[in-house]
């Protein structure tokens, strides 16, 4: 079987191996009790990457990355020359691998370079990079500052001002600042674990409560209308978008999505993937792992996607699993592509066709996202279960679409009391009180 194998992985001996450079001598480390599949190999590229990115930072603790390798040695045991200074039992162990902290040296900044790295293991591409670029206020902020000097009242201010700078300027978004908030719980949470602080002050301090306004702008039925009809050179955009008013996908499960996800017999969709910063992965929420059931239009207009991608290639990619370390292959023939070239579609280029598809139906813009918000609100006009309407979203209960996701359009709204009164009992055959 041929395996695809990332830069520094190889198979040796019957096993997989990777090699890194280390003090300008290069090492070789087995993976010794793992079988050798690309599950494993991909699982070997991530650990290269992660461990070249560490010897590069000056962090790098072969102890701590291969415990059980052969090679252990004061000459091996960090990336730089100066031997680590062994801690006393008595003293509380340091954070992470920053080898010489101790509770009166590790800074704020430390302390956010840490949880930083755990970060980027364990959650999604696009979590991580959202948490690198917000860990800049908390750095630029507190700095160098030991987080044991930290007081409750230094994070309440810091909380304040991203709210409202005593500049004058405009504050974050609540959302910004609820995030910010994330990574400093992180930080001091791993502080207090690891016994560098007495008392983990985050547990005070409280999010910044959002304005709970709801993001749904949707589409008329007739905006719908002169979506699909605005430009007869581009019906199959036309239709994915359309088809997507009546689905409520996100952007990225509507890209990830392929025919062998499409089982009309029984009008379903099964999103098993989306396309997330140019890599596919499973949904990070199970429950967005889902059948999804098609009203009639959406079946409609699926039969024709289906028929303007028969000739259609298949293809292999690598889907990223749950757990952010892990992927796997699968064969697939993507449904949505750009009709001008025959590709599948990149986020940002459909974007910028959907912003002037927009134009030419006359119809004020949105971005592409409001297709989702459009199902919710033309099924909440129309007095769907909120139930089954959550379930088709992929969310745990109704909270979501009563806050967010879904907005009553009176224009398209269907009248209730007909439906009430042959659900009550009072049909037209009804003759007493």
């Amino acid at each position: 079987m041929k395996f695809v194998m990332p830069k520094g992985v190889e198979i040796h001996s019957g096993k997989v191996r990777i090699s890194f450079t280390l003090n300008g001598k290069r090492e070789r480390e087995v993976f010794k009790d793992m079988p050798v599949n690309q599950k494993t190999i991909d699982y070997a590229g991530k650990m290269r990457a992660l461990v070249v990115e560490e010897i590069e930072q000056g962090i790098f603790d072969y102890e701590r990355r291969f415990p059980e390798s052969t090679k252990l040695s004061s000459r091996v045991n960090a990336a730089t020359s100066t031997p680590a200074t062994p801690t006393p039992p008595s003293t509380p162990p340091p954070m992470a691998s920053t080898g010489a902290q101790t509770p009166k040296t590790l800074t704020v900044a430390d302390g956010v370079r840490e949880w930083l790295r755990v970060m980027k293991g364990q959650t999604a591409k696009t979590t991580y990079i959202n948490y690198r670029c917000k860990a800049g206020h908390v750095t630029r902020h507190f700095g160098e500052t030991p987080i044991n000097q930290v007081t409750i009242q230094d994070l309440k201010l810091f909380r304040n001002h991203l709210v409202k700078p005593e500049t004058g300027e405009k504050g974050l978004s609540a959302k910004t600042v609820n995030d910010i908030l994330i990574i400093l719980r992180g930080v001091w949470t791993d502080a207090k674990a690891n016994q560098l602080i007495p008392h983990n002050h985050m547990l005070e301090i409280s999010n910044h409560k959002p304005n709970s306004k709801s993001k749904a702008d949707p589409f008329t039925r007739d905006e719908i209308k002169q979506i699909l009809l605005a430009d007869a050179g581009r019906m199959p955009e036309a239709r994915m978008v359309v088809f997507n008013c009546w689905t409520g996908l996100s952007r990225s499960e509507l890209l990830g999505l392929a025919r062998e996800d499409i089982d009309l017999a029984n009008n379903l969709i099964h999103v098993r993937r989306a396309h997330v910063e140019g890599e596919f992965r499973v949904p990070k929420e199970e429950l967005r792992e889902r059948s999804v059931e098609l009203i009639v239009p959406a079946a409609r207009l699926m039969r024709q996607i289906l028929k303007d991608t028969a000739k259609c290639q298949v293809q292999q990619i690598e889907v990223t699993q749950r757990d952010n370390l892990t992927s796997e292959q699968e064969t697939v023939t993507l449904l949505f592509r750009d009709s001008s070239t025959g590709k599948p579609w990149k986020p940002d280029d459909l974007d910028k066709w959907f912003k002037g598809h927009l134009v030419k139906a006359k119809v004020r813009h949105r971005g592409i996202n409001q297709c989702r918000h459009t199902f919710a609100s033309q099924a909440l006009s129309s007095h769907v279960n909120m139930e089954w309407l959550a379930k088709q979203l992929g969310h745990a209960d109704t909270t979501m679409i009563k806050k967010h996701y879904g907005k009553f359009i009176p224009k398209d709204a269907k009248r209730m009391a007909p439906r009430a009164s042959e659900q009550m009992g009072f049909g037209e055959g009804y003759s007493g009180l």
